[in-house]
């Protein structure tokens, strides 16, 4: 196998590998990051304000929070002055999930910094700056 094979084989596995949920309720990371967003929101939040924050597209927010509400994680309600207006909030079950998955995602995060030493750690920051770096270059050809 050469480098690149190797390089791509190995970026594949770590996104394949999912260290930030256990994934006991059948949820997906945009979804989860659609929770958090909820969660951390010190006021109420509408579909609009998720789009903006997330970059994501309005059918893909619509989507995102039909599957949530199914699965109990979130209520949407519409504002009695504007019905354009669709209010979002996390439920006790979605709150529950994201302290669990956090804690979860702690605990991962602690085991690593245990395991593997902090200069290894400080290169593999380094190394993914520089990869980022290179392939936010608009100059690539």
């Amino acid at each position: 196998m050469d480098l690149k094979e190797e390089f791509i084989k190995t970026i594949a596995l770590l996104n394949k590998k999912d260290i930030l949920l256990d994934n006991k309720f059948e949820i997906n990371k945009s979804e989860f990051l659609v929770l958090l967003s909820i969660s951390c929101s010190n006021e109420d939040i509408c579909a609009k304000n998720l789009k903006m924050e997330l970059g994501l597209s309005k059918s893909m927010i619509t989507n995102l929070l039909t599957s949530l509400e199914e699965k109990g994680f979130l209520t949407r309600t519409f504002d009695l002055q504007d019905k354009r207006k669709c209010i979002i909030k996390i439920t006790k079950k979605g709150n529950n999930f994201v302290k669990s998955a956090t804690k979860n995602f702690d605990y991962k995060l602690d085991k690593l910094f245990r395991e593997i030493k902090k200069e290894d750690i400080k290169k593999y920051i380094e190394l993914t700056k520089k990869i980022m770096e290179v392939l936010d270059c608009e100059n690539i050809k």
